[in-house]
């Protein structure tokens, strides 16, 4: 689902956002921030509390903004330009604790992709903040986070057309496949 929620005639960012449900075991949503137009991550499991709902504001939830190259990686993978893609060891706090945070996508040999997301723990003595949330992703919910995150990629090209961009990935994931 993607939500329009704000958008005038004034420079004001728009906020937009598309969520995937797996079966009430992780959720993951990709969003714009309205304020600044940065991309974040957000992935979590079931809330403890709450049969069917999942908890985005919780210790297990990872959220993550993500950078202009890791935006890119993400859009390949999605759009299978590549077979895989790994944002490893992204130094950060989680709940007040200095963490590394792990997110790699990943194909079933067929068309669905395996997001892994997970938190561990810097300080090995800290080792309860650990975790990892898996969610399978459908191929039509792969083509709309793939298109969701082209469309940032475009918005901050405005004046390269999409089909520029993707020959560009086309090129860069057949570079890096023959390397």
């Amino acid at each position: 689902m993607v939500e329009d929620l704000t958008k005038d005639s004034s420079s004001q960012l728009q906020y937009r956002n598309e969520k995937v449900f797996n079966s009430g075991k992780a959720a993951l949503e990709l969003n714009t921030s309205a304020s600044n137009g940065d991309v974040n991550l957000i992935l979590t499991g079931p809330s403890p509390e709450k049969s069917g709902s999942f908890d985005w504001t919780g210790s297990k939830c990872i959220s993550t903004k993500l950078s202009d190259d890791e935006v890119i990686t993400l859009c390949m993978a999605f759009l299978h330009l590549t077979p895989e893609a790994a944002l490893k060891d992204k130094k950060t706090m989680h709940h007040g604790k200095r963490v590394y945070k792990n997110i790699k996508v990943t194909f079933d040999g067929k068309l669905t992709a395996i997001l892994e997301g997970g938190v561990l723990a810097i300080n090995k003595t800290e080792s309860g903040v650990n975790f990892v949330h898996k969610i399978s992703i459908e191929p039509s919910a792969c083509l709309r986070l793939g298109l969701f995150l082209l469309s940032v990629i475009q918005s901050r090209n405005p004046g390269l057309p999409s089909d520029t961009i993707l020959t560009c990935m086309r090129l860069n994931a057949s570079a890096r496949s023959q390397k």
